[in-house]
């Protein structure tokens, strides 16, 4: 993001050497006064050159994140850095003239590396309801500022990190509703757009599909890698079933404290149906059972062992291995427990190797995983 215009923005003087070489040489010691002039999108060049590039790539849809700590470096709205949203506005707008549809995530989760404001990672981060309600104040922000020309919002890119703590994943649900509630209140009947979150959704299949102690804890995994953020939202209102029955199973035989927090009704009103589509990011699958095989690949909290086939084609990034009807079966799941519910595949591909100079396992996965959704 480059907010700096790239018209206009040079007061000095030049005196045009137009009978010698034709350059152009600076008056030294003179600037003109600053101009007044409304700014307009055609001052950044930057995005022309940027939406030109999408447009001539023929997409429907351009998705990319905000970054919340520079809209708003204090966490206030009050305090939003208006350059970097009149830059954004400028290039939602351009996309919209282009017939590119923009899709805008508030908030993408990236692991350790936290893109909330300073002041509130400093005073708990997610843990305080602070952050929650200036999450609200700062989506409000942006759908005021961007909404006129967008029409897909995600509010929360891949929260569902299992890493995350319980209790943090509960005040992201919590945030994803209020955000959506101003939306639905505030902004949809004027801007006609939807918004919901992104769930990363890798597929996994029981090793022997005709055990059922494979199958178990294979659904096991979908609950609590899905379901935790899914059953709140699309569902009942409340965290999976398996979820509270295996955690606290799992607290009365270990010295493990794993809290599941609990939904108050006024909560749970709060989050469930806070939806307009469900989407997901889907890259591969693999393989589980009962039993220990690699300590490294085994889910010591879910007492699971995540294997590949041999036989699937496997991928220079470790343990990524391209199984394209892993995402058929995805999407049969997400189908048949919220039916009717519209689905976008949010994010999917595979890294190639880097020596090669012919994508042949990219075009072979794009193909194939495409194949598999229209199936």
């Amino acid at each position: 993001v480059d907010t700096i215009p790239t018209q206009f923005a040079d007061p000095s003087v030049y005196v045009w050497n137009i009978s010698g070489n034709g350059e152009l040489k600076k008056v030294s010691g003179v600037q003109v006064p600053p101009m007044r002039r409304t700014r307009h999108c055609a001052d950044y060049g930057i995005i022309l050159q940027q939406v030109s590039d999408v447009h001539r790539m023929q997409v429907s849809h351009f998705h990319f994140s905000l970054n919340w700590s520079s809209i708003t470096p204090t966490g206030r709205a009050s305090d939003a850095n208006e350059t970097l949203l009149r830059y954004y506005h400028c290039f939602v707008s351009e996309l919209q003239k282009v017939n590119v549809t923009p899709v805008v995530t508030l908030w993408h989760h990236t692991g350790k590396l936290s893109s909330l404001p300073a002041p509130i990672e400093a005073d708990g981060g997610w843990q305080s309801e602070e952050t929650v309600q200036a999450f609200a104040e700062y989506a409000r922000l942006c759908f005021q500022w961007l909404g006129a020309h967008v029409k897909l919002w995600i509010t929360l890119n891949e929260p569902n990190d299992e890493d995350l703590e319980y209790t943090v994943g509960h005040q992201l649900l919590r945030a994803h509703a209020l955000a959506w509630h101003i939306y639905d209140r505030e902004f949809r009947k004027a801007q006609g757009g939807k918004a919901s979150l992104v769930l990363h959704m890798d597929w996994v299949e029981p090793a022997f599909s005709f055990n059922r102690e494979d199958v178990e804890p294979a659904n096991r995994v979908l609950d609590f890698r899905v379901g935790w953020f899914a059953e709140p939202i699309f569902g009942s209102g409340d965290y999976p079933v398996v979820m509270r029955s295996w955690l606290q199973q799992r607290n009365n035989i270990d010295l493990f404290n794993y809290h599941l927090p609990t939904f108050s009704e006024e909560d749970r009103l709060l989050v469930k149906g806070t939806y307009d589509f469900f989407a997901i990011s889907h890259f591969t699958t693999s393989m589980v059972y009962d039993g220990v095989e690699d300590k490294y690949t085994f889910k010591d909290k879910l007492q699971v062992q995540l294997i590949s086939d041999v036989t699937w084609i496997m991928s220079p990034r470790r343990n990524s291995p391209v199984v394209p009807w892993g995402l058929r079966k995805a999407l049969n799941w997400v189908n048949s427990r919220y039916k009717g519910v519209p689905i976008y595949v949010m994010a999917n591909g595979v890294q190639e190797d880097i020596a090669r100079f012919k994508d042949s396992l990219r075009i072979y996965y794009i193909y194939n995983y495409i194949n598999e959704a229209l199936k």
